[in-house]
């Protein structure tokens, strides 16, 4: 029954191209074509499955010919035969536009397979080729014939999954003739015609064309057709004026199917993206999206910059070629530097002839990189910035080349739009991070590499001392503040490849010789001192930002070019009054970090002035400079860096005016002895005693010498501390003469505190008792000797166990400990030693410093890198503790940054840990093993929502942003083992996941 009816209905379809009549036979093909989309169609979804079946049955009746065609379509071929025949165009445009429409209409169903690669298999071979050929090649104008044929051969490369798509390659010369001229139409003839018509224009045809066979096929075929240049070029010439939906396709191609491509060799892949296709893909920088256009996310500038990103810093995307960092092609830094005879001069780092060459055409092995760089502007786009800079750092030889060849980058200095973009990526190029040994994979070669390479990424060529003083000069705040911080930047970076050419030293001595000649050749690049420090004078009471950064220039000229301000006579004595005058005064203001940073870089300059006056009171204060400093350090935060590198610099001081002895323990427990809360109402007139005997101790120490050796009947010459404490006696009995008991009764609980610190750490080997006796012997009055003997009440000495690093013990035993050193033998300094081998045996080495910004975050946590740098804040050394926290601050601000909320739990973490750090005071000691522990089992928790620790440890992190070591484990101590279990049977994993913490934490006595 069903074949009665599909009988007619496929007699019918026969019958539309029996019809010798032209008009006729378009008429029919117009049907076919109408049927076809009636399958397509989700309105007859319904009827699908019957429309299917005669078509199928008529295309096999097609098929089944008495002559040499299988082909299913019969019937339309030998009318487009036909149709070259007699030059009918309107056949030569509608039937093979509805036999491109077949194959698309049967592509979706299996059954048709092997009728539809039949078909195309026909359609490819000779004879039949020609009909391609006549579409091909007609007239340009005449896109109703061309865009049919290149409609079909789309089809036909795309169907089965490109089986067929091979053999329309082979027979590139007729199916892909003419297609870069094609590729050139981008527009019918008018703009209305293609408004009414919305038919597409051949050039975007011809691109679904090329864009076909880029997706299939296969590696073989795709290696000859990126042999193709000319039609490659013409495929993406302009593509900035193309739609953004075949735009977003070509790209998605080209990442997939060209960069993504294993089996397509490395030379095809360069081949492919030449110099013209890299330029015309950078055009879509400047992309923007217009109506319909604007729902295409992510954007097309976006899309095109993480292509390029691909490109250039990957070596194996094709673009990328292996390079050798700051060495240049043909530059042999293992070659002897010559076979003279032993009895010659040796000219060290001169008999290199290539180290010091200044030839701007010096080779680069990423040529074509190169080119395409040069022709970005990432001074008026961001994202070309960025591509700029991610290839400066995949490609350190690049950064010398680009600035040889733009020297004047930078315009005449003004606040401009276009001077600010400029002067903005220059910064961040002088920011760009310094490659490991040179760029050299396998470590410091026997040669350093070209110093002119080394400078120009150090301090690129558009910031020469001519650029950067009229910047300095200018009376603008913006162009002076911008080179003011390069500035810095740069000789940060100088200090930086000072430090590796220093530690390359070891393989030879060439490496010193080529740091104090770049040390020569940057400060002949930057400008004179002199212009720097009238830009200073001319901001003394300027903007703030403006006055830090001119100051901390000059710190950086006085500590890495001593030799170029040896002339200059700075006085910072003013600055230094003025700013600490602000910082005294105004404690609560939120300006205070800023003005305790610059005393930090005053104090810089400072130290290294031979012609400082310590001991002369500044300007505004009441107080000598060194005393003024030593109260801002006093009342500042003591866990902040710069109040301990504040500490370091006086501490400096103090050692070269004999005040206080190398240990900067000393001075540590003086700072202490006036952080102690009770005596905060009265500092003042404290630190006015205290200035006092500082200021006499520094001018007299030959008289406090002999002072101290009447005092404590020693023989020979005191300890330095001692000097200090023979002050305080001295100048005590004019303080007992006043009659202002409570000031009295405040400097007395102070000195006691102060000789309690000291013999704390050691400093003085005096019982505090002796001390207390010669306070009284030379106080006046019995008023004043009952206030010395109230200030030594108590226990003096367990008030500094925060600043000391022992455990805390009694003056008794300190004393004793004093007496053992003393007396100590040869035995006990042996034990001493096999004790101390015994402690470093048998701690654990920890792992290596791991970068955070370089990978994933998901690689960076499977990893284990993220814990491994957690391990280092319990490191002996201290470079390592504030390196490692310094790492993990910049992946804290990483995860902050990102945009998967899944990632906002360890960002907290990683936030606790980094506050616990840094109460833990870093600088000074370890973090507690326990507490880093902690830390890395916490990864493990909050990653994994089915972990049975994941309830407690979030209720834990929300506690607070600081975890108390002293408390910290008997919290968990309670939680696990002494509470009973949240998740019943868990209570024996809970408990071994705790001890597994307690076990591993036991590598530090804390």
């Amino acid at each position: 029954m069903v074949e009665s009816q599909e009988r007619p209905k496929r007699r019918k379809l026969s019958d539309t191209f029996n019809y010798a009549e032209v008009p006729a036979q378009i008429e029919g093909i117009a049907k076919f074509k109408e049927f076809l989309q009636s399958i397509a169609s989700p309105d007859n979804a319904p009827e699908r499955p019957q429309r299917l079946k005669v078509l199928k049955s008529y295309c096999q009746e097609q098929a089944q010919s008495p002559t040499s065609n299988p082909a299913c379509l019969r019937d339309l071929l030998s009318s487009w035969s036909f149709a070259i025949e007699v030059g009918q165009e309107p056949l030569l445009s509608a039937i093979p536009s509805v036999i491109a429409l077949f194959l698309k209409t049967i592509s979706f169903h299996l059954e048709f397979r092997e009728l539809g690669v039949g078909l195309c298999q026909h359609l490819l071979e000779k004879d039949q080729l020609r009909l391609f050929d006549r579409g091909m090649t007609a007239n340009r104008t005449k896109e109703h014939l061309i865009s049919p044929c290149v409609r079909l051969l789309t089809e036909i490369v795309g169907f089965d999954g490109g089986s067929i798509a091979s053999r329309v390659l082979a027979n590139r010369n007729i199916t892909f003739k003419r297609l870069d001229t094609f590729l050139e139409q981008r527009k019918p003839k008018s703009d209305e015609e293609q408004s009414s018509s919305g038919k597409p224009t051949l050039r975007r045809i011809t691109q679904r064309y090329v864009l076909r066979n880029l997706v299939f096929q296969n590696a073989a075929m795709k290696r000859e057709l990126i042999s193709e240049g000319k039609l490659l070029r013409a495929f993406l010439h302009n593509i900035r004026s193309d739609a953004a939906d075949i735009i977003v396709d070509i790209l998605q191609a080209i990442d997939q199917h060209i960069i993504g491509e294993h089996s397509l060799s490395r030379s095809s892949k360069a081949r492919f993206f030449d110099l013209q296709i890299l330029q015309s893909l950078s055009t879509l920088y400047t992309f923007r999206l217009v109506g319909n256009d604007a729902s295409v996310e992510p954007a097309i500038p976006q899309r095109v910059h993480t292509l390029l990103l691909k490109l250039c810093t990957d070596s194996g995307n094709g673009l990328l070629l292996r390079q050798s960092g700051w060495y240049p092609p043909g530059f042999d830094p293992n070659a002897p530097l010559g076979d003279e005879p032993s009895d010659k001069i040796d000219m060290g780092l001169n008999s290199l002839a290539t180290i010091n060459k200044t030839d701007e055409s010096r080779p680069v092995t990423n040529l074509k990189l190169s080119r395409f760089l040069q022709s970005l502007h990432p001074e008026s786009n961001t994202l070309q910035s960025e591509l700029l800079l991610a290839s400066f750092k995949a490609a350190p030889e690049l950064v010398a080349d680009y600035f040889s060849h733009k020297p004047s980058f930078l315009t005449e200095p003004k606040p401009t739009p276009d001077w600010l973009g400029q002067a903005a990526w220059l910064f961040r190029c002088v920011q760009l991070p310094l490659p490991e040994a040179c760029g050299q994979v396998d470590g410091f070669l026997h040669h350093p590499p070209p110093l002119p390479i080394v400078l120009e990424n150090v301090l690129p060529k558009p910031l020469d001392r001519a650029t950067l003083t009229r910047c300095m000069n200018l009376n603008v705040e913006v162009v002076t503040l911008f080179a003011a911080r390069v500035l810095v930047i740069a000789f940060q970076k100088l200090r930086d490849v000072i430090t590796m050419f220093t530690g390359a030293s070891t393989t030879s001595q060439l490496w010193s010789q080529a740091a104090a000649s770049l040390r020569l050749q940057f400060g002949q690049r930057i400008p004179l001192v002199q212009d720097i420090i009238a830009a200073f004078q001319r901001n003394a009471k300027g903007a703030r930002s403006l006055r830090a950064s001119a100051t901390e220039v000059i710190a950086w000229y006085y500590e890495m070019l001593p030799e170029l301000v040896m002339s200059e006579t700075f006085n910072i004595s003013t600055a230094l009054g003025d700013v600490l005058t602000r910082l005294l005064s105004e404690r609560q203001n939120p300006s205070v970090e800023d003005d305790l940073a610059e005393v930090q870089t005053l104090m810089r300059i400072a130290v290294r002035l031979s012609h400082m006056k310590w001991w002369n009171k500044l300007e505004g204060q009441d107080l000598s400079c060194f005393t003024s400093i030593l109260q801002a350090v006093a009342v500042a935060d003591p866990h902040q860096a710069r109040t301990k590198e504040l500490k370091n610099n006086l501490h400096l001081v103090a050692q070269d005016h004999g005040i206080l002895g190398d240990n900067v323990m000393h001075l540590n427990m003086l700072i202490a002895s006036l952080r102690l809360p009770d005596l905060v109402p009265s500092l003042s007139s404290i630190f006015e005693f205290l200035d006092n005997c500082l200021t006499r101790l520094a001018r007299a120490l030959v008289h406090y010498q002999d002072l101290a050796c009447e005092y404590f009947k020693q023989e020979g010459i005191a300890d330095v501390p001692d000097l200090l404490v023979a002050a305080v006696i001295e100048q005590w009995p004019y303080v007992s003469k006043r009659k202002d008991l409570p000031t009295q009764e405040q400097i007395a609980k102070w000195i006691a505190r102060l000789f309690g610190g000291l013999v704390k750490c050691g400093a003085i080997k005096h019982r505090l008792h002796r001390l207390e006796t010669l306070l009284k012997a030379c106080s006046e009055g019995n008023a004043a000797r009952a206030v010395v003997e109230q200030a030594f009440k108590g226990d003096l000495i367990g008030l500094f166990e925060e600043e000391s690093d022992h455990r805390p013990v009694t003056e008794s035993q300190v004393l004793t400990s004093h007496a053992r050193r003393d007396e100590s033998t040869k035995i006990l300094e042996e034990n001493s030693l096999q004790d101390w081998r015994s402690k470093l045996s048998s701690q654990q080495i920890l792992p290596p410093r791991r970068r955070l910004d370089l990978e994933d975050l998901e690689i960076i946590i499977s990893d284990n890198h993220l814990k491994d740098n957690i391990c280092l804040l319990c490191s002996q050394q201290e470079d390592v503790r504030l390196q490692s926290l310094d790492e993990l601050s910049r992946f804290l601000h990483r995860l902050q940054s990102a945009t998967n909320r899944n990632w906002r739990p360890l960002s907290v973490l990683v936030g606790e840990i980094i506050e616990t750090a840094k109460d833990s005071n870093p600088g000074e000691a370890p973090l507690p093993s326990v507490l880093a522990q902690l830390g890395c089992k916490f990864i493990d928790v909050i990653t994994d929502p089915s972990h049975l620790m994941y309830a407690k440890v979030n209720r834990f992190l929300n506690k607070g942003p600081v975890w108390e070591k002293k408390k910290c484990i008997t919290y968990w101590i309670d939680r696990v083992i002494l509470k009973d279990s949240e998740g019943g049977d868990s209570k024996l994993g809970e408990m071994i996941w705790l001890l597994g913490i307690l076990v591993q934490g036991l590598r530090t006595m804390e």
